[in-house]
């Protein structure tokens, strides 16, 4: 039998999981990480953003994580790390597309749209290939002395005399690990939300989607496809390929993310009430008869395959769900356990590690300490509101896909959302136990409430008797005003 006795057992050898166990470390903890699976291995949530990057040099600043500052920027990391794949990431652009037609640039840009995310390449963000990023930071815990098992299943996970029991197998030798406190990273695995029977929500949510998605090679260049179609690149702020590129399509979008060494991230996300989700229809043919609509996306992959990291594509059922809690008395699971909405706009990344930051303060000030379950309790009721937000925010923005003038301005809300917690950041306003996104923020949970409300009641009338484009982008002017003015 294999047996640990440790402070802090970490459940899952993710970026997430992996930092944990570098901080728990740097924090004096008796550490060990766990996980199912070995690296390199295929996982998406690629996309950093700027957000993700303060937060994450904030963590390497403070718990001194030695090596991993270049990740906070493309160029730094393309630099210090030239074996860890990433692509570079300016912004956050859309594009528009009708059903049957080839995507045609308009003249006054109103099929497209272009948010920089920073002022040139050397600041810019990165997508990162998690194979490589997550192998990366996971040999660095190795290389601290940290104790790690690959390829160990947990079966079992018992609590006794304020202590844990994690028990499983390491290939077929039986694991015993004891615990003071453990940090569920297991994402939707949510290994200790199974252990403790904590209810998972679904039905509560607003958004309603699922996913297609895959790694793929020989994927056309956009950018080709749009100045081939007479696209006019010279009022853009960036290469319009280089950044999350979001392709809108009829009750959902594509996702684009093209790495340095010619992978291409890609999926569809699918509204599932008017793409119901069937599952004897394997994803490759649903990709095919979906993709066949939009004749320029099916020319961008109509020479490619899909890559030896995924083989084929995967295809998901509904993805929204919300744990009742996800920490209690001596656990937590970092955010993406406690819940997940959507991809859109990207946010998974940046709430990872706005979580890990809340919890290493509470593992930092409250270890040993009467308040510390007061403290998670805290920290559970913050990753709901967080959720709960998002949630809204990207109902909002689904209500409005189908009109992309309002699809824009009613995105305002999530990159007002994101420019308030950067300047408070900048500001120093923004402590650990604050929510990401500004969740917590009344002002801004009224507006994103307000423009669900609108949108929803909009949806039940003639498109004749809506507020015109004008009109409703005045609105959300008027809504955002003093979210703006409030962001210092």
């Amino acid at each position: 039998m294999i047996q640990f006795d440790v402070d802090l057992a970490v459940i899952g050898s993710g970026f997430g999981g992996s930092l944990m166990a570098m901080i728990g470390q740097r924090l004096g903890l008796r550490t060990v990480l766990i996980d199912r699976a070995s690296h390199p291995r295929f996982t998406i949530g690629e996309s950093s953003t700027p957000i993700a990057n303060m937060v994450l040099r904030d963590l390497v600043q403070r718990y001194k994580l030695t090596g991993i500052e270049p990740l906070c920027e493309y160029a730094s990391a393309e630099q210090a790390h030239p074996d860890v794949t990433l692509g570079i990431k300016r912004g956050f652009t859309y594009f528009w597309h009708r059903t049957g037609e080839p995507f045609q640039p308009q003249a006054d840009r109103s099929n497209e749209w272009l948010v920089p995310g920073n002022p040139d390449d050397l600041t810019a963000d990165a997508h990162w290939l998690r194979s490589d990023v997550d192998r990366f930071l996971f040999k660095q815990v190795r290389a601290n002395s940290i104790a790690t098992m690959e390829n160990t299943d947990v079966t079992d996970i018992t609590r006794d005399d304020d202590r844990w029991c994690v028990g499983g197998y390491h290939s077929e030798e039986p694991v015993r690990i004891f615990a003071q406190f453990v940090l569920d990273a297991s994402g939707g695995t949510g290994v200790m939300l199974k252990a403790l029977e904590i209810p998972i929500s679904v039905d509560c949510m607003k958004t309603k989607t699922r996913t297609l998605y895959g790694h793929f090679t020989g994927v056309g260049n956009w950018l080709d496809a749009y100045q081939e179609a007479g696209g006019d690149v010279e009022g853009h702020p960036y290469r319009c390929d280089e950044a999350a590129v979001h392709h809108i399509i009829e009750g959902g979008w594509m996702w684009q993310l093209q790495f340095r060494n010619g992978v291409t991230s890609a999926g569809l996300v699918l509204d599932q009430d008017r793409h119901p989700y069937h599952p004897d229809r394997y994803p490759d043919e649903e990709w095919h008869l979906i993709v066949e609509r939009y004749p320029t996306l099916a020319k961008q992959f109509a020479g490619s395959r899909m890559h030896e990291a995924t083989f084929h594509l995967i295809g998901t059922d509904r993805l929204q769900r919300i744990a009742e809690r996800s920490a209690g008395a001596g656990w937590a699971g970092l955010p993406n356990v406690g819940g997940f909405v959507d991809p859109l706009h990207g946010t998974g990344i940046a709430q990872i590690l706005c979580g890990i930051e809340r919890l290493a303060a509470i593992l930092e000030r409250s270890w040993g300490r009467d308040d510390m379950e007061a403290q998670l309790d805290a920290y559970s009721r913050t990753v709901r509101t967080e959720i709960e937000l998002i949630d809204s925010l990207l109902h909002a923005c689904y209500l409005a896909m189908d009109d992309f003038s309002r699809f824009k301005s009613t995105s305002r809300l999530y990159f007002v959302a994101s420019s308030m917690y950067e300047r408070r950041f900048r500001a120093g306003r923004i402590q650990p136990e604050h929510a990401f996104l500004c969740a917590d923020d009344e002002l801004l949970r009224s507006a994103v409430s307000q423009v669900v409300d609108r949108l929803t009641e909009d949806a039940q009338l003639p498109a004749e008797q809506r507020a015109d484009a004008a009109a409703f982008d005045q609105w959300i002017d008027e809504l955002v005003e003093p979210l703006e003015k409030n962001s210092d």
